[in-house]
This record gives C-alpha cells, sequence and structure tokens, in this order.
C-alpha cells in the first residue's frame, strides 16, 4: 500500500481535491453548472451525498474512496490506488512516507511502557486510559484501524469485546504485553483466551474493582440510584430522599455512592426485589389465627401510584387452626379493578397470628 489516504487530515485533503480538479480541467462551479447539483462546496463541512457524487464522477473515482469516513470505508489497496492514479504524491509525501513515518513512531513507543498500575479496571473507564494514553503519544484510533484495515468501530469495541488484532498493536504502542491491559482475556503464557468458535473470548472469570463489589460485611446494601421508580419506591431522586427521611431509612455512603439498608426498605420493595423472603416479624412463633376454625381474609393495600394508574395489595388466606396461610400480591389497574399481575407464596401457620396483628395494625385494611 502507499499512502494512507484517510490518515491525512481532512483540511489538507480538502485543498488536494480542488487541486486535483483543477488538472482535470475542471471546478466546484463549474460541476454545479454542469450537473445542476447546488453549491457542491458545502462537501467540505458536511455530508452532502449529491455533492459527493459529483465531485467523485469529476475525478473518476468512487466517492466512498474520496470520502471513506462519509462511507464508513474499510481502506483497501484498491481504494489507495484510485486516490494515487488521480493525485499522485498527494501533498508532497513520497510514496509510502506515511505509512513508514507511523509505524516508526509505533516502533519508538513500544520500548517505552506505560504505567498500567494507574489503569481503571471498569471497561468504560479503562478504554477512556488507552485512548488518553494513545493520544498522548500522538496515534489515533483512525490511523490504527487504517493500518489493521478494520472499521474503526472495530477498534472501539475492544472496550466489551475481544479482539487479537487490535489489542496485541495497541499494546504495541503503549510499550506493554496485551495480557498487561487485558488480563481476562489471557493465559498466564500470553495466549489469548478461545472461545468455543476460535475467536478470542472473555475469561469466565474476571476480575472486579473493590469499589463495585457487593459488599455483604453489615448486610445487604443497596445503591439508592438503582432502586428509584420501583414498587413502594418514588420514582425521582428528589422523592426518594424525601420517602427515606421520612422513613427513616438506614443509609451510607461508600465509594461516592448512597447506599440504603435492604432492611429499611418498604416490604412492597423487599418482596418486589426477592424470591422467598418474609419479614422478621413474621418468622417469629406465634399462636394460630382462626382458632374457630372458620375462613379467615384479609388484604392490604401496600401502595398506590396514580400516574400509572396502579396499585399494590398484599391478600392473605386461611381456613382453620394449623394450616398454612396463602399469601398474594396483586398489581391492580386503581380505575377499573383490573388485575395485571400477580404472585403467590406460602407462610407457615407459625406465622398468622403475627400476620393478622400486622394486617390489622396496617392502613387500608378491608375484611371479606
Amino acid at each position: 500500500m502507499d499512502i494512507l489516504y484517510p490518515n491525512i487530515p481532512w483540511a489538507l485533503r480538502w485543498e488536494a481535491i480542488k487541486r486535483a480538479l483543477q488538472d482535470a480541467n475542471t471546478s466546484l462551479e463549474r460541476i454545479a453548472r454542469e450537473t445542476g447539483v447546488t453549491a457542491p462546496a458545502m462537501v467540505k463541512t458536511k455530508h452532502y451525498p449529491s455533492g459527493q457524487q459529483a465531485i467523485a464522477d469529476a475525478l473518476g473515482v468512487a466517492p466512498e474512496t474520496l470520502f471513506p469516513e462519509r462511507y464508513k470505508t474499510v481502506w483497501s489497496d484498491h481504494h489507495q490506488q484510485q486516490i494515487n492514479r488521480v493525485m499522485g504524491p498527494l501533498l508532497g509525501l513520497s510514496v509510502g512516507e506515511s505509512q513508514s513515518q507511523f509505524r516508526d513512531t509505533i516502533e519508538a513507543w513500544s520500548s517505552h511502557p506505560v504505567d498500567v498500575s494507574t489503569m481503571p479496571t471498569e471497561a468504560k473507564a479503562k478504554w477512556a486510559w488507552i485512548k488518553d494514553h494513545l493520544k498522548k503519544r500522538g496515534l489515533g484510533i483512525k490511523q490504527l484501524a487504517n493500518e489493521l484495515s478494520l472499521r474503526r468501530s472495530a477498534i472501539y469495541n475492544l472496550a466489551h469485546h475481544a479482539y487479537k488484532k487490535p489489542q496485541t498493536l495497541i499494546a504495541k504502542c503503549l510499550g506493554v504485553a496485551p495480557r498487561l491491559i487485558w488480563p481476562d482475556r489471557y493465559n498466564a503464557d500470553g495466549t489469548p483466551l478461545k472461545a468455543r468458535g476460535g475467536n478470542p473470548a472473555f475469561a469466565t472469570q474476571r476480575i472486579i474493582d473493590p469499589r463495585h463489589m457487593l459488599d455483604l460485611v453489615e448486610g445487604l446494601w443497596l445503591p439508592i440510584k438503582t432502586i428509584e421508580g420501583l414498587p413502594g419506591i418514588a420514582s425521582r431522586k428528589e422523592y426518594v430522599s424525601t420517602q427515606a427521611e421520612r422513613e427513616n431509612w438506614n443509609l451510607r455512603e461508600r465509594e461516592g455512592l448512597i447506599e440504603v439498608a435492604f432492611e429499611s426498605l418498604p416490604n412492597l420493595t423487599k418482596l418486589h426485589l426477592t424470591r422467598g423472603w418474609t419479614p422478621k416479624a413474621l418468622e417469629t412463633s406465634a399462636p394460630d389465627v382462626a382458632q374457630s376454625g372458620s375462613p379467615l381474609y384479609r388484604s392490604v393495600e401496600l401502595s398506590r401510584d396514580p400516574p400509572t394508574d396502579r396499585h399494590f395489595v398484599l391478600r392473605m388466606a386461611t381456613f382453620g387452626p394449623n394450616t398454612l396461610a396463602e399469601l398474594s400480591l396483586t398489581c391492580l389497574r386503581s380505575s377499573t379493578g383490573e388485575v395485571l399481575n400477580g404472585l403467590t407464596s406460602v407462610v407457615s401457620a407459625n406465622s398468622l397470628s403475627e400476620l393478622s396483628r400486622i394486617l390489622n395494625d396496617a392502613s387500608g385494611l378491608v375484611d371479606r
């Protein structure tokens, strides 16, 4: 391959295009008159398909060759040959000089390793760190993509997906081994992990930044921003803060995040987040209710959300002493009473008395 045309700054390429039009005994004004395309000069500042086509036709090349970024062109020898035929030694660079200079730059930086101890472990932050260090060394993502004959998207996808060729090139640009940047994608001997199809893949076990680990030392805590809008929780941040203060939630700050203790959440929210969860108050042994043997039905409205026209009701049913109670949590449309969703669970006989007391103390109790 000769000169890597896409690596040359656009302002310089635009001047070269205008000079090539002059060499072809035409101009932007003449193209406008002969083709009827309005203001083809607008191609300089924006994607203008008809103008780009007219200019490319005047030079005898395809528009995706002349304007590769606007057509997501994967640069190849064929495209480069068209540029060389039309423009010759573009901008005074000798054949192959641009590519040679870029490779020499990579080779020079390969002996100067970056300090990977400052590299974040979270994928998005790590990719930003990589791009920042490449930029400091004068190396751009577009240049790397062209060097490997790949789309730029293939390079950007490295943030979340393994790809051996660009990983190897980027690691060389940073002067380190690829496995030091992506330890979860390589074996200890430096060979890439393989998926079943033969492509590099992530390790089945990967390193988690301690800041993002689930901390269960003091019980289960959840970041407040992850529970906004759940059943029983206000839908906006400022309302959640008011609710937390009103209901006296147990809060703490960890790694810059405000977290709430799971036990502080409303029962409706706990039921939504977990399976098999039972309030501690219901886990204690108590005398059976419904000693008379007659059926007992109780229901209580747990939450109502007027904006969505929904409310949630918890119902209990038992048919005599020493039996299990059936609990059902139901979501209904407030305006019509239509059941939208529901789940059912069972509580042991020892918990019925305490459950009945809770239901009777709750607001909105209805006997049926």
